[in-house]
């Protein structure tokens, strides 16, 4: 996999990490937020249930350009092809639907398979920036460029702000969308914008791709895309979501034992996932503290 799949994607790969993705995700979105940075823009795209609407036609196509030989193809046409699906009413399995795209979810291959149909989106923004229709951000004189990152569906595509990369990037995100079945919900997607880009080319910018505009993406991969001068209040959802989390386990009646396995397995794992990109204030650390301890 590590020899057929580009760089640029993260997910399901051994020997890459997702804290690769976050961290240089986050010092993009830090290098556009910076006054005087070069007029660029960041866009995180939302996907409409990827797994379900992938097309097999194009999947069989994409592991055949990919190199995989035909009696391959042929097992995962097998594979994918025999699934069922049935209707569960009062209790009771109704009727059997055979699908005609999609992956299955829970599947081993299905990861996979979604990645190596991702690729070329990834393949074409490549090529399209090698071609020098889109330029991609660097954040330093001697750092590379990056134009996208991937992992799995979740997608950023970095490139300048101006209307003619605007409207190639989206002839390519529809060309792909109708190639693959895949769905780009644009109204969910978001767009972030340089402060050096004027009103007037970033309307135009808005127009183009059909993509709202934000000041900073909230989340990517669960963690602040971009974190201000407040630290405690981008860091302060985990203690929101530790404290949602606690309420929902107090209607039960737990022993001792029980929460203080719930403490260590679930609750320290969720500031646990932040911390291995990021630090957080102490102040937060001492409210996450408190709420465990009267939990």
């Amino acid at each position: 996999m590590d020899s057929i799949i580009s760089q640029f994607q993260s997910a399901f790969i051994l020997g890459r990490l997702f804290t690769d993705n976050i961290l240089i995700a986050f010092e993009i979105n830090h290098f556009l937020h910076a006054p005087g940075a070069d007029g660029g823009l960041s866009i995180k795209l939302d996907m409409a249930k990827a797994f379900d609407r992938v097309e097999w036609p194009f999947l069989f196509e994409a592991l055949g350009n990919l190199g995989f030989a035909v009696g391959f193809i042929s097992l995962i046409k097998m594979c994918i092809s025999s699934s069922s699906l049935s209707f569960l009413i009062n209790r009771e399995r109704v009727g059997v639907v055979r699908p005609s795209r999609g992956l299955r979810q829970g599947d081993f291959l299905s990861p996979y398979l979604f990645i190596m149909c991702s690729e070329f989106l990834s393949r074409i923004l490549a090529r399209v920036e090698l071609n020098g229709r889109i330029l991609g951000i660097a954040v330093a004189p001697s750092a590379p460029r990056i134009s996208h990152l991937l992992f799995a569906d979740d997608t950023l595509i970095f490139y300048g702000a101006n209307r003619s990369e605007a409207e190639a990037v989206s002839h390519i995100l529809g060309t792909f969308a109708a190639a693959s079945g895949l769905i780009i919900n644009f109204s969910k997607s978001s767009l972030m914008i340089s402060r050096s880009v004027c009103d007037g080319i970033a309307s135009e910018i808005v127009t183009a791709l059909g993509i709202p505009r934000c000041d900073s993406h909230e989340l990517y991969l669960g963690v602040p895309a971009s974190v201000g001068r407040n630290r405690y209040a981008s860091f302060k959802f985990i203690k929101d979501h530790i404290w949602n989390r606690i309420q929902g386990w107090k209607v039960k009646f737990l022993s001792r034992a029980g929460r203080e396995i719930l403490i260590k397995v679930v609750l320290t794992s969720i500031p646990a996932y932040v911390m291995s990109c990021f630090r957080l204030p102490k102040s937060l650390f001492a409210e996450i503290n408190s709420i465990l301890a009267g939990f």
